[in-house]
């Protein structure tokens, strides 16, 4: 199978998981208060944060390591051994949250009475810590078809369960969350014939140590990560209120959709194919053509999601308390491209197994967005964690790109990567213009510019016909 035929079946299958925060928009905005959207808010991006560094990359080592294993009973050795270890770590959470469920609640909410939330919490972090290991079998056998099936299954019974729970019977918060875990539930159910067929009883403590020292260094890289892209919640929370953050965090999920559609999906396609590609003479060309159409499609999603971000806000939500969301979306759009873009030139670390150089960079990054927060917040409101973010991203990029390419080098053409951003930009300027006109003629005049911007690319010679032409007809 091809890799575009990868990267759009595991596009799909990590759609259908991801994208039911954006799709229940509506009867979150219906339902939930603004207080209480944000609420969830704080718990969600909670949970991304215990499952980010509980899981201590395991997953990803185990996919490194599988990579090397020189036969089929190494291999499930190295399977059981790291499901072993996720078990262990995930009744640890379930333990630690309820036992400490009140205390939690008071240090994340400010409120002792949200302990049901928290014992919630930890037992949904605890399922997606266990969840990654048959998600990354899944990516490293090349199941992408069983990858797709299973997280469109749990995706459609978290969202039907969302809904009865939420709009029929008035569960708030919990109800949410309950449907999250019945979903996470059924998916394990559902992957165990897939994990005892690539397991054995061989438990590795050599292939343990190795995979935790190969995969601590990035729970560092992980951390900062998170702090770089979930600070910014707390933040707010900390100097303004709870319905500051719901507004902000519908404009972050609207943006975020970058995240789920395009970026997520392409590591989930891309890192297999580049453990073999890095084998290969003319790796550099793969590499160097991955990050421009990377690039471009990144471009792209951000410009139509900018450009259109009055009509989805009018679209998905009645409630006008949410409506400043709108100003906020372009600036946070622009920080997933720098995302994107910062996540392909870190692979260089992985592929020299410098991971602690990524982790550092990443730090930086983290230290630079929170000052910024701080000092911006006060000033700015949640514009300014919106700018913080952007800025520490923009000024840590050429800090990755320097130590990246010190180890494993790959001649880039950023030049044709900054022209292509700065044109999005501009076109996204000119959209401006038309946002006083009524919604039709707003939406026609907006779509025939997004439709101009793909043209310009062509113009200005910063894609070609050839490379189209390339690019279709590869197959792997």
């Amino acid at each position: 199978m091809g890799k575009l035929k990868h990267f759009l079946i595991y596009g799909f299958g990590n759609i259908s998981t991801k994208l039911i925060g954006f799709v229940l928009l509506p009867l979150y905005t219906k339902y939930l208060t603004v207080e209480q959207f944000g609420i969830l808010t704080l718990i969600e991006i909670t949970s991304q944060i215990l499952i980010g560094v509980l899981s201590f990359n395991i997953g990803t080592a185990m996919m490194r390591w599988l990579v090397d294993a020189k036969s089929q009973n190494e291999e499930k050795s190295i399977v059981f051994t790291v499901l072993i270890e996720t078990t262990i770590i995930s009744f640890l959470i379930i333990f630690l949250m309820w036992f400490f469920d009140s205390e939690l609640s008071w240090a994340l909410f400010g409120n002792s009475s949200f302990s049901n939330y928290i014992i919630l919490l930890g037992i949904s972090s605890a399922l997606g810590i266990f969840i990654l290991v048959p998600l990354n079998l899944m990516r490293q056998y090349e199941k992408s078809i069983l990858f797709s099936v299973l997280t469109t299954i749990k995706f459609t019974l978290s969202l039907l369960l969302t809904i009865w729970f939420v709009k029929y019977l008035s569960w708030g918060i919990e109800g949410v969350l309950l449907a999250q875990i019945i979903g996470q539930i059924i998916f394990v159910l559902a992957t165990i014939p897939l994990l005892l067929k690539n397991t054995n009883l061989k438990f590795s403590f050599k292939k343990l140590f190795e995979m935790l020292n190969y995969g601590f260094p990035l729970v560092l890289s992980t951390i900062s990560t998170l702090l770089l892209t979930m600070s910014d919640r707390y933040i707010i929370k900390i100097f303004e209120s709870d319905a500051e953050v719901g507004i902000y965090s519908l404009a972050y999920k609207i943006s975020s959709v970058i995240n789920m559609l395009i970026i997520q999906s392409y590591q989930l396609a891309f890192l297999p194919i580049a453990y073999q590609k890095i084998t290969q003479s003319n790796y550099s060309h793969f590499f160097q053509k991955s990050l421009k159409y990377f690039t471009i499609v990144l471009v792209i999603s951000a410009l139509s999601i900018s450009i259109f971000s009055k009509e989805i806000i009018e679209i998905l939500s009645s409630n006008t308390e949410f409506y400043l969301a709108i100003y906020l979306i372009p600036i946070l759009s622009l920080s997933f491209v720098l995302r994107g873009i910062q996540y392909q030139i870190s692979l260089g670390f992985h592929f020299s197994k410098k991971t602690k150089y990524n982790g550092f960079v990443v730090f930086v990054a983290a230290l630079i967005n929170i000052i910024l927060n701080i000092v911006f917040v006060k000033y700015f409101g949640f514009f300014g964690v919106a700018y913080a973010v952007t800025i520490s991203l923009l000024l840590t990029l050429p800090l990755m790109l320097f130590f990246s390419q010190k180890f494993f080098f790959i001649q880039y053409k950023f030049l044709q990567i900054t022209a292509i951003t700065i044109v999005g930009i501009l076109f996204y300027g000119i959209s401006l213009l038309f946002d006083d006109y009524a919604f039709v003629l707003r939406f026609s005049l907006k779509s025939i510019l997004l439709f101009l911007f793909i043209i310009s690319l062509f113009i200005l010679r910063l894609v070609t016909k050839n490379e189209i032409l390339s690019l279709k007809n590869e197959k792997g």
